[in-house]
Formats: C-alpha cells, sequence, structure tokens
C-alpha cells in the first residue's frame, strides 16, 4: 500500500494522473493474500482513493516542482565519505525550499519524529551542495489509514542545524564501523524528543 501512495506521488509531482497510477499499482495484488491485520485489498483500494482525493484538494497546490525534478538522486560527500539519497521531493511547499517525506501508517506520527530523521537532514546537506537548494524546512506528509486523513509535521532548519546533524550522524557511522555492529530501526522508538537507546545486533 505504501508502495502505491508512492507511485500516486510520482506521478502528480510530474504533472500525471495521480489516482490512475496507485489503481494501476494497487490493482496488480488484487486476489493475493495480502498480510494487513485490520484491512482486506478493497478497503485499502477505497482509502487509498479517498487520500488521493483530499491530497489534490488540500495540499498539491502547495507543492511547486518547477525548481526540481522529484525523486532526483543527489551524491555528495561528507568528512570524506560519499553520501546519496534520493528524496520524494525537493522543492517550494508553501513558498517554502523544503524536502519533504511521505509516509503511510496506519496512525498518526508523533510530531517528535522528524527531530531526530537523519534522512530528512542529509538530504537537506544534498540538496545545497548538488543542487544549490538551501533548505529551509523538513517535512513528512503521513497518510494514515485511521481516520483516513493526511497530517503534515514540518520543522524550520537552517545551515547550522544541518551541518550539526551531519556531524553526529558521521560520528554514529563511524561508531557503527569501530564496533561492527548496527543500529537496528533506531527512528521507530522515541519518548518526547528523545531517541531511546539504540538496539544493536551483530552484522552476521
Amino acid at each position: 500500500f505504501g508502495n502505491a501512495i508512492h507511485k500516486a506521488m510520482e506521478a502528480y509531482l510530474i504533472k500525471q494522473d495521480g489516482k490512475a497510477a496507485f489503481d494501476d499499482y494497487w490493482g496488480f495484488f488484487e486476489g493475493m493474500n495480502l498480510h494487513y491485520t485490520r484491512y482486506r485489498w478493497l478497503d485499502l483500494l477505497g482509502i487509498g482513493r479517498v487520500l488521493l482525493m483530499k491530497f489534490e484538494r488540500l495540499h498539491l497546490k502547495h507543492l511547486n516542482t518547477e525548481l526540481v525534478v522529484p525523486r532526483l538522486k543527489c551524491a555528495s560527500s561528507f568528512m570524506h565519505a560519499d553520501i546519496e539519497g534520493t528524496p520524494d521531493f525537493v522543492g517550494m511547499y508553501k513558498g517554502v525550499p523544503t524536502v519533504l517525506d511521505f509516509k503511510t501508517s496506519k496512525d498518526r506520527y508523533p510530531k517528535e519524529k522528524i527531530l531526530i530523521d537523519e534522512q530528512l537532514y542529509t538530504y537537506a546537506y544534498l540538496a545545497k551542495h548538488q543542487l544549490g537548494l538551501e533548505i529551509k524546512q523538513i517535512a513528512y506528509m503521513v497518510f494514515t489509514k485511521t481516520g483516513v486523513s493526511i497530517q503534515v509535521i514540518k520543522r524550520s532548519i537552517d545551515d547550522a542545524t544541518v551541518n550539526r546533524k551531519m556531524q553526529e550522524f558521521a560520528l554514529s557511522v563511524a561508531r557503527i564501523e569501530s564496533m561492527g555492529i548496527y543500529p537496528k530501526n533506531t527512528g521507530a522508538c522515541i519518548r518526547g524528543s528523545i531517541k531511546c537507546g539504540i538496539i544493536y545486533r551483530d552484522w552476521e
């Protein structure tokens, strides 16, 4: 379902029919035994269509895609490490240079989740160094099944914040490499604005 919503967003951002893209992708799974505890295929077809109608009415007009290509692959380096990423959207959102990530979820996100998302800050860094676009905010647009609603979470950022986050990220990577283990699903556990203790797992 999440991939189907993303296909719709990709279509909208190149001025194509997002609802048709959703139907085409989701239609492939009709009759398959999907593992959703509360929803059948037909339920999610209806939920997806309603969410996309809400997106068209409330949000699409605020996304200006003229500056850059949606899903553009970006690459740069930081502290002698090569980094790359493919943001869902980099451009103007309500007139503000924004990195925006489309999400699907059963329920609404805690607002604090965006504070610890290294990925969005990395995209902001890449946007400046490859595209010359100084990002002023990061955002989630969360398509929620419960309540069939679209939640937008935004946070204003500046160069100093991005550089600090990138330094923290680089130090985390160095620590992981030195220990030979990696953190698993750390972004899913939040207490207030504090990330919970990292859960480590052996490389093997």
